[in-house]
């Protein structure tokens, strides 16, 4: 692919031509992927405080919201491109602590957009490539976002997603009172972000790291447990999210259980239990098959074929083992 725009940089410096590099508007700009110096200036402007207010006099810039969220798309954008050095160049260059702080900040401030492209972030950085040609350094970068916490991370983000819904009217918060079903609404935004968060989770999870040497299996099992959260409302006809989009998260949802579960750290003892109260064995079969038995039509199907994964893995992992059929 030909190179395109002007270089921003001295011609010494080496163009690797791809996609898309910053233009004078800050947008990627077709013809080639960004410089190391062209990098860490986007790195840069990713600010986790939206306050611009607090610039001093040492030459310190404080960057807007605007340009914070330009720098992660631009980032998103490059790592489509699955260029291995542009990686290498985020592994080094310290991204992840970056993406970390702003989905963190996100999460405080309640602002989906910031917590879409944070999570979308994640998901690309550590996606290895429709080939797997990357998966080396896709998992090094997976190790430094999981001992930062990002496991947890993502999980507050579907968190604070789902506690975002509205009630649809006041008719309908009586109904539910009286009833004990719930009748929340999600906004396509919202239900966008929760999807770029646990597609995150799924191809941060699809890494066999050392958990436990990390001291990072808690991790693991927050993530299983905010899946069954996640799926008691989404899988509600009353909730909004009974569209295309909630199909998907659902789907990743279970991807990204079974991830959990393929982990090596995790065995049948971690479903039991009085402090285990949200993986329950007969929860968890009761939803799994609940799902599984969805007539595959449509966007279920995905949903069927991956619940029954999940089902067919802890099967294998005898986590049901000693279950009584009911």
């Amino acid at each position: 692919m030909a190179n395109g725009g002007s270089a921003s940089s001295p011609s010494a410096v080496h163009l690797r031509p791809l996609l898309m590099a910053p233009g004078s508007n800050g947008k990627a700009t077709s013809g080639r992927l960004p410089t190391s110096d062209e990098l860490m200036k986007e790195l840069c402007k990713i600010n986790p405080s939206t306050n611009t207010s607090l610039a001093n006099d040492v030459e310190e810039r404080y960057y807007s919201h605007e340009e914070s969220l330009r720098a992660m798309r631009n980032i998103i954008t490059w790592a489509e491109s699955y260029d291995r050095e542009f990686f290498e160049n985020v592994y080094e260059f310290g991204c992840v602590p970056k993406v970390a702080s702003y989905l963190e900040a996100g999460i405080s401030d309640g602002v989906s957009e910031r917590i879409w492209a944070a999570s979308r972030c994640v998901g690309r950085l550590v996606y290895a490539g429709p080939k797997g040609q990357n998966a080396e350094i896709c998992e090094e970068i997976a190790t430094v976002f999981v001992k930062r916490d990002g496991v947890r991370l993502l999980v507050a983000a579907s968190d604070e997603m789902l506690r975002g819904g509205a009630v649809a009217s006041n008719a309908a918060a009586a109904e539910a009172a009286n009833t004990g079903t719930e009748t929340t609404l999600y906004t396509k935004p919202m239900l966008i972000a929760l999807e770029n968060t646990w597609r995150a989770l799924r191809n941060l999870t699809f890494y066999r790291l050392e958990y436990e040497t990390l001291k990072k299996k808690d991790q693991l099992l927050a993530a299983i447990d905010a899946g069954f959260g996640a799926l008691s409302k989404l899988s509600r006809p009353s909730t909004a999210a009974a569209s295309s989009v909630a199909s998907k998260i659902i789907e990743q949802i279970f991807r990204t259980k079974r991830n959990s579960v393929l982990q090596d750290c995790i065995t049948a003892s971690d479903f039991d239990g009085k402090k285990a109260k949200k993986r329950k064995r007969k929860h968890l079969i009761e939803k799994s098959v609940e799902l599984a038995r969805r007539r595959p039509d449509g966007s279920n199907t995905s949903v069927s074929i991956a619940s029954l994964r999940f089902l067919t893995l802890c099967f294998k992992k005898s986590i049901f083992r000693g279950t009584k059929a009911e």
